[in-house]
Formats: C-alpha cells, sequence, structure tokens
C-alpha cells in the first residue's frame, strides 16, 4: 500500500509536468492569425475513447484567442490574470490552464481539464503495482521457506532440550551443525546446563556429606538413650542424660552451620552501608566471655579508625564470625587472637591471627570444602566452618587464603575484596 502511494504520487507529478509542457508546446504551436474566432476543442485521446471512464469532455484540450475586454467563450477566465499557469473549476470540472500573451495584445489561452493527470497517474501506478502484486505471494511463500529452513537447527536443538533428564544434561548435537547465527544461543545454552549440572552436584553431595555426618551422632544418642534407660539409679541416669543433651546440642550446631552454608550459596544478595568498626566491634564483644574464660586475650586493629562499606551484611557478618570461632576453638589458652581490618583507595583487607597449632600448607586447601578437618585439629568440629566461609567471600567477590602466623606460629587467616567505600579517620 505505502509503494502504490508513493508510485501514485509521483506518476501524478511526472503527469502534471507533462501536461504543463503540452499545454505551453501547443500554445507555441498555434498560429494565431488562423484560429477561428470559436474556441477549438481536440479530442485528447481519439480513437481511445473506450479505454476513458468519463465523458468525451475528459479528453478535451481547449484553444482560445481572447481580446482584451473578453473573459472568455469557453471558459470564464478572469481578464487580471497574468501570463502563465493557471487553475479553474468551470464545467464541473478543475481545469488546467496555460495563458501567452499576443503582439496584438490578445492572449491566447490553451486548456486541458486536472482529471487528466488522476487517469494518466492511475495508469502508471498500475504499471508497477500488478508486477509486485503479482510477484508478492511468490515471496511470501519463498520467504516461509526460507524461514523453515534457516530455524530447522535451531527446531532440532529445541528436540534435544526437551528429550534432556536431571540426569543427563549434555547436548548431543555437534557444534559444525549450529549455524553460525545462533553460536552466542548455542554458547549460552551450554554455559546454562553447566551451571544447572553444577548445581545438581552441589545439592546431591551437600545432601550425601549431611546426610553422613548426622548418622554417627543420630546412632550415638540412640546409644546413650538406650543406656540412660537401662540407668540402675537416677544420679547414673542424670549423667547419661546430659552427655545426650551434649550430642544434641553437637547435631544442632551442625544443623545450624548446614543451613548457613546453604544460605551462603544459594541466597540472593541484599547490600546496604555498614560501618565495619561497629560491626567488628560487635562480633568481638559476643565473644568476649568465652576468651576471657580461656584466658584469651582479643585485640582489634584498624586503620582508618571508621570504614562504612557499601556490602552484603549478612555474608560479611558470617565470614567474620566463623574466622573467630575457628581462632577461638583451636587458640592455645593464656593466647592471644588480633583481628585486622585495613583499607586503602582500592582494597580492603581483614586478618585474624591467633597462636593455635597451625594447619599445615599442604592441607589449606581442602578445608574450604566442607566436612574436611586438619589431620591435627583436636577437639569437637564439623568440617564446615572455613567451607561457611568460603561460601560467603565467593558471594562478597572477595578471595580467603590461609598463611603461617607471626614468626611462624599460629594461623592468619586473610580476606581481601576490592571496594568502593566511604571512608573517614576520626580520633581513637
Amino acid at each position: 500500500m505505502i509503494a502504490a502511494a508513493v508510485d501514485y504520487g509521483l506518476a501524478y507529478q511526472d503527469a502534471k509536468h507533462l501536461q504543463d509542457a503540452t499545454l505551453a508546446q501547443m500554445a507555441t504551436w498555434v498560429d494565431p492569425a488562423h484560429l477561428p474566432n470559436h474556441p477549438l476543442s481536440v479530442p485528447w485521446f481519439q480513437h481511445k475513447q473506450a479505454h476513458i471512464q468519463h465523458d468525451e469532455e475528459f479528453g478535451t484540450i481547449i484553444v482560445e484567442r481572447i481580446s482584451p475586454t473578453q473573459s472568455g467563450k469557453a471558459l470564464p477566465i478572469p481578464k487580471r490574470w497574468s501570463p502563465g499557469f493557471h487553475h479553474l473549476q468551470a464545467q464541473g470540472q478543475h481545469w488546467r490552464i496555460f495563458l501567452a500573451s499576443l503582439p496584438s495584445g490578445d492572449r491566447l489561452a490553451v486548456a486541458q481539464p486536472v482529471s487528466v493527470l488522476r487517469e494518466a497517474a492511475w495508469d502508471g501506478a498500475q504499471r508497477s503495482i500488478w508486477p509486485i502484486l503479482i510477484l508478492l505471494p511468490i515471496v511470501l511463500l519463498a520467504l516461509r521457506w526460507q524461514v523453515y529452513s534457516v530455524f530447522r537447527p535451531l527446531r532440532r536443538l529445541a528436540r534435544e532440550l526437551s528429550a534432556l533428564r536431571p540426569e543427563n544434561t549434555r547436548i548431543h548435537l555437534p557444534e559444525t551443525q549450529v549455524p553460525q547465527e545462533l553460536a552466542p544461543f548455542w554458547l549460552a545454552i551450554q554455559q546454562l546446563l553447566q551451571r544447572v549440572t553444577e548445581l545438581v552436584q552441589r545439592e546431591r553431595r551437600f545432601i550425601a556429606d549431611a546426610a553422613h555426618e548426622l548418622r554417627t551422632p543420630l546412632a550415638a544418642l540412640s546409644l546413650q538413650v538406650e543406656n540412660a534407660e537401662r540407668a540402675e539409679s537416677w544420679d547414673a541416669c542424670r549423667q547419661r542424660l546430659l552427655s545426650v543433651d551434649a550430642g544434641l546440642a553437637r547435631s544442632r550446631h551442625l544443623l545450624d552451620q548446614l543451613l548457613t552454608l546453604e544460605r551462603q550459596l544459594a541466597g540472593e544478595e541484599k547490600k546496604e552501608n555498614v560501618d565495619l568498626g561497629v560491626l567488628l566491634r560487635e562480633l568481638l564483644g559476643e565473644r568476649l566471655p568465652l576468651a576471657e574464660s580461656q584466658g584469651i586475650e582479643l585485640e582489634l586493629q584498624m586503620r582508618p579508625t571508621k570504614l562504612v562499606l557499601h556490602i552484603d551484611a549478612l555474608a560479611l557478618r558470617v565470614l567474620i564470625s566463623n574466622a573467630l570461632d575457628n581462632a577461638l576453638r583451636y587458640s592455645t589458652a593464656q593466647g592471644a587472637i588480633v583481628l585486622r581490618a585495613s583499607a586503602d583507595e582500592k582494597n580492603l583487607e581483614l586478618e585474624v591471627e591467633d597462636e593455635g597449632p597451625g594447619i599445615p600448607s599442604a592441607q589449606r586447601e581442602l578445608l574450604f570444602s566442607a566436612f574436611h578437618r586438619a589431620a591435627n585439629a583436636q577437639g569437637e568440629g564439623t568440617g564446615l566452618g572455613l567451607a561457611i566461609v568460603a561460601a560467603a567471600a565467593k558471594r562478597l567477590g572477595g578471595k580467603v587464603e590461609l598463611l603461617d602466623g607471626s614468626n611462624g606460629k599460629g594461623l592468619l587467616f586473610r580476606y581481601r575484596q576490592l571496594m568502593e567505600w566511604t571512608t573517614e579517620e576520626t580520633a581513637v
């Protein structure tokens, strides 16, 4: 429709220029001396009346010589009109008129209906529109076949995806059969499936490890309950129930750590402004009674003394809390634990250093996996503390590492992260 409208408009302009040229040339060719006293009418479409949809006047050209005292016999041409082209509405239609001045002072008028333009424009437009209309169904069929052929690999890929099962997340479609235009889509699907595979494997491993770790405590609790049932006195029963209570406390702690680890791995990130100094003092205050009972000294070192971070507060709290808990659990009595926080223009660095037995360098990477403990670890533990720290660090976008403490004694926990924050130094 747009092509037809544009083509009709162009054809109309061409017909208009042709009509003006025809009227001007006819005024040049006519000999005014041989014109009759009455207007001369010339059939424009002579011998083609079968193609004309209107009356005979449609194809008429009027040539008339007009004296200065006349306004025209065939058409009421005003006397004030100057030589040139004009429009006039008369005899029920619009006329295009060309006026020329004669040496005698008379005027020569050549006129033709404007309807000729519309008919000529429509005839010209039809010659262009009909081939388009004829070719349009053929083009649509060819386009449909082409689109169907181009998207055939995509349909094959969709069938491969629909046939996948949770236990099989690999597509057996060779990459050579993937069209170049679909290569980014193919790569994105492969990466998504890889992430899904890792997630499923991680959940399965997590469930298996949790079941394995809970099986032994539950079996021990069952035995302790049976022993309490067979106790010969209330004091003996009470001692055995205390063992049951301690076992329940350990199991509850294990479940809390499992839930914390899962939240760090799958929870949504929520950033907020956190005053790091306030958070660190709060965490140290929570652990001060336990540290005093063991004769352990807690120390905080910050540079600058005030740091405001835009960060996931929960993940940061979990990371520092577990690092402090591990240091308290394995630090020697009458020792010291130092919590350091420092920052420069780009980096945030947190350290927790204790005076415990330390960890052999060959075992440090394994400790960030769930349910792994150092070979020389003493006391009770679940093997989840550093796994939770690693998950929190990944969520925060930083990196954790375990190093030897000062003078080769104890363990140094270090966390580093590229940050954007507001720093403000105040008096200690």
